[in-house]
């Protein structure tokens, strides 16, 4: 996602070499009850300036972290279940 303001609700992304969901550039969508699980890399990801809104989504059993929050993004996050990650559970980092 570059620069949409969608919806993405309901959707199962498991089992990807790298990430379930990347949100990235001035994209300002609204994530909710998505099941990111067993992904090479994270579960969600959110970097560069975006935005948006993460709302009762799982992501448990990513290599990496369940949710992460990179650069400038500024994401908010809520009553999201982040649970046995290899790494961390939720990164804000810069």
């Amino acid at each position: 996602m570059d620069s949409s303001k969608g919806t993405a609700t309901g959707n199962v992304c498991r089992l990807n070499k790298s990430d379930g969901i990347v949100v990235q550039n001035e994209a300002s969508p609204t994530l909710r009850g998505n099941s990111c699980d067993e992904n090479g890399d994270c579960g969600i990801v959110f970097f560069n300036s975006s935005t948006g809104t993460a709302t009762n989504n799982i992501c448990r059993l990513n290599k990496s972290v369940g949710i992460l929050v990179l650069d400038e993004a500024s994401p908010n996050l809520s009553d999201n279940c982040c649970e046995e990650n290899e790494e961390d559970d939720i990164v804000f980092m810069e």
